[in-house]
């Protein structure tokens, strides 16, 4: 399964609605409604979303467009190289100087594509791009928001250094890093925003589900996120797992058997139901459910 990206796409709209807000922008949220809307799966309503959003701002449009297509390649098992194919002609339309949001974003989408394909230098490289604008993007005067970033940005440099070798060596930095960073999410983890709760939750399951295989605590995140995002079959897949590592079958096979109905019933394409079918009968037999 090609895993989804904690990417710190929506801490880039979520900065923007910030500075939207601080310059007397029209009220509303429609970058919440677009997060949860592609989280669960609902691309017609976040495609709604995104026209609205783009009206209102042109990078954040080109942010969210971003994030949908991420989503919906996912959705389907598809390649994402087409993606970075799109962000490298993107980047060529950049202004001068670099708007800071658009530079974060992009690099950060080329930080996780290379993390996925386990090519960790280049994805170092475009890590150090992202850092360089991290002063800005962390003068945000949500208190909340900038414990999302700190918090992200501090768990994704600590993976990067435990997985470079050159970086090994320092592994106080890491432990550091990681540590801090896991405590910032968890406080993040129950905010009122959902995409501040969103994107903590999805961090902390897949940490402590994949990193420190530690499923009995991944169960608190996963819950959250199945319960909140219902259709999101790749939320399932973990969730299916993380009850089978800890020996609950049978609710584990109720949660698969319901996932399959929601996925035939609902309004996703036959590639995308045919996948996730696929990927939750997967999810059972990988560990022998």
């Amino acid at each position: 399964m090609k895993k989804a990206g904690y990417i710190l796409f929506f801490l880039c709209l979520l900065c923007g609605a910030e500075s939207r807000a601080q310059k007397g922008a029209p009220t509303g949220n429609p970058e919440s409604g677009l997060y949860q809307a592609i989280l669960n799966f609902d691309f017609p309503a976040a495609r709604r979303y995104l026209s609205s959003i783009d009206a209102v701002n042109t990078e954040a449009g080109i942010v969210g467009e971003t994030q949908f297509l991420w989503w919906y390649a996912i959705s389907e098992g598809e390649s994402l190289h087409p993606l970075l194919r799109l962000i490298d002609s993107l980047t060529t339309l950049l202004p001068t100087p670099e708007d800071p949001l658009l530079s974060t974003h992009f690099s950060m989408v080329k930080m996780r594509l290379f993390a996925l394909e386990s090519n960790y230098i280049k994805a170092w490289k475009a890590w150090t791009a992202v850092e360089k604008n991290l002063p800005e993007l962390l003068q945000q005067k949500n208190d909340s928001l900038v414990y999302l970033i700190e918090g992200m940005c501090r768990c994704i440099k600590g993976e990067l250094q435990r997985k470079i070798p050159f970086l090994i060596r320092d592994s106080l930095t890491q432990r550091v890093n990681t540590t801090k960073g896991i405590r910032l999410l968890k406080i993040c983890s129950t905010n009122q925003n959902p995409i501040i709760r969103g994107e903590a939750n999805y961090y902390l399951m897949r940490y402590y589900a994949d990193i420190t295989i530690n499923p009995l605590e991944a169960l608190t995140y996963s819950t959250y996120l199945i319960t909140t995002y219902p259709q999101n079959y790749i939320f399932r897949y973990y969730h299916i797992q993380i009850l089978l590592a800890i020996d609950q079958r049978q609710e584990a096979q109720k949660i698969a058997i319901e996932g399959k109905q929601r996925i035939r019933k609902s309004n996703l394409n036959p590639e995308q139901k045919a996948y996730g079918i696929k990927l939750i009968t997967k999810a059972c037999s990988l560990s022998g459910g």
